[in-house]
């Protein structure tokens, strides 16, 4: 797995972001509150909405794994 967002066939797609997780302005102009985001976004096991090009991500363990759960707020 690559841990840079969008580089190669298998790159991390649930990362812990908000603005990744949430759908964008354009395809949902309704306010989402902090409360709201969490069973319909947050919790879902789909990959995030919009993706972080170019973001590394952080919470490797000891022997370099990486677990793609955006609700794990470590990585």
């Amino acid at each position: 797995m690559s841990y840079l967002v969008s580089f190669g066939p298998n790159f991390p797609k649930r990362i812990h972001h908000r603005a990744t997780s949430l759908p964008s302005m354009a395809s949902h102009p309704q306010s989402i509150g902090c409360d709201a985001g969490f069973q319909p976004y947050f919790y879902s096991s789909n990959p995030n909405r919009n993706l972080l090009v170019g973001a590394i991500v952080g919470g490797l363990d000891q022997n370099d794994g990486f677990t793609d759960d955006r609700s794990d707020f470590s990585l």
